[in-house]
């Protein structure tokens, strides 16, 4: 049987065709509404049956010094280091973590939101595939008084702050890097997921596409055509190296090679040696995270964007704690800017003259 849902304050504020920040002005008696309109709010509240989230309101009365953390799976090249830096960073404030794992399921990650709210946790940190009944969840709680930041994702929702790594640099640095080293045929590999329009990764992937094409631009270099591979990998399911084996036995005209992130890059590298091909040697290649993965254990080490791990951990856990007063932030984005750490899987080549 399936769970009926909550009336919330959206619902309120869509009936009414006003503002959820009035409705919740309203609930709580608090700003500048109308008595007339607040009177309007109360019976539509009263008339849905509207509860409000009292495990949310209780945090501007009370300290549970509990973060709520929110990821989508452990095994992630990045999200472990981001796990064990915002750690840190909580403890450093005298807080307590509680960890909820999605598995990249949108129900899951909506059942881990509610389960934060009635631990009532002090705020919730989220790193959530981005589809939209997330976000309408994120915007419930927001409404109810629940601090939230999301993570590595922008969430256009009043009161909730985003701390954002600019993907358009990243992809910038790493083509231009390949540029000035005279690679022109620069192969983007990315995920197929990514020409979907849903969800954070096909975002993101746009971005460091277009950051490569301001760098083609910047140098007055046209770009090749048809030289972006999706790999058919998904998050849950990795096997960018046999689809790359596959893609490699039949296209080979590129030099280097610009990874969405470092699994992709992990893979790559091992598709091209098993066809007896060398990294620099016939391919150049850059990552995308700096992961344990990258920067330790391959041969080569790997070029790559480097995502700022302890910048954003520290920042995403700054907007959270308010150790000044009590009441909600405004929304507030940071940004943070990768950078290129240049190792040895990027080799020079002749440019050749027409």
């Amino acid at each position: 049987m399936s769970k009926e849902k909550r009336p919330t304050i959206v619902d309120i504020a869509n009936s009414l065709q006003i503002s959820p920040a009035s409705v919740s002005r309203a609930l709580r008696n608090a700003g500048k509404v109308g008595v007339d309109l607040r009177k309007k709010i109360l019976i539509e509240a009263k008339r849905i049956n509207y509860q409000p989230n009292f495990a949310a309101k209780a945090l501007r009365n009370q300290s549970s010094q509990l973060i709520g953390l929110i990821i989508p799976n452990f095994f992630s090249f990045q999200i472990d280091e981001l796990v064990r830096k915002i750690q840190y960073y909580v403890q450093k404030k005298h807080y307590g973590i509680i960890l909820g794992v999605t598995e990249w399921e949108t129900e899951n990650e909506i059942e881990q939101l509610e389960f934060m709210a009635e631990k009532r946790v002090e705020g919730i940190i989220v790193k959530s595939k981005g589809m939209h009944q997330t976000i309408d969840k994120i915007q419930e709680l927001s409404m109810d008084g629940m601090r939230v930041v999301s993570l590595l994702d922008k969430v256009d929702i009043p009161n909730v702050s985003s701390v954002l790594v600019n993907n358009a640099m990243g992809g910038y640095l790493a083509t231009k890097h390949l540029l000035e080293k005279g690679h022109r045929r620069i192969l983007y590999v990315t995920y197929q997921q990514t020409q979907s329009n849903e969800g954070n990764d096909s975002h993101f992937s746009r971005e460091r596409y277009f950051g490569m094409l301001r760098a083609y631009a910047e140098m007055n270099i046209k770009r090749p055509d048809n030289l972006v591979f999706y790999d058919k990998s998904t998050n849950q399911n990795h096997d960018t190296e046999a689809h790359f084996k596959e893609y490699i036995s039949r296209h080979t005209d590129f030099t280097a090679i610009f990874a969405y992130d470092d699994q992709i890059a992990a893979g790559v590298s091992r598709a091209i040696r098993s066809h007896g091909y060398s990294i620099p040697e016939d391919f150049s290649l850059v990552g995308f995270d700096d992961s344990i993965f990258v920067n330790k254990w391959s041969n080569p080490p790997i070029t790559v964007i480097k995502q700022p791990d302890d910048e954003i951990a520290c920042e995403a856990v700054r907007l959270l704690v308010n150790d000044n007063n009590n009441e909600l932030p405004p929304a507030h984005s940071v940004v943070i800017n990768p950078e290129l750490i240049k190792r040895e899987s990027v080799a020079s080549i002749v440019v050749k003259q027409p």
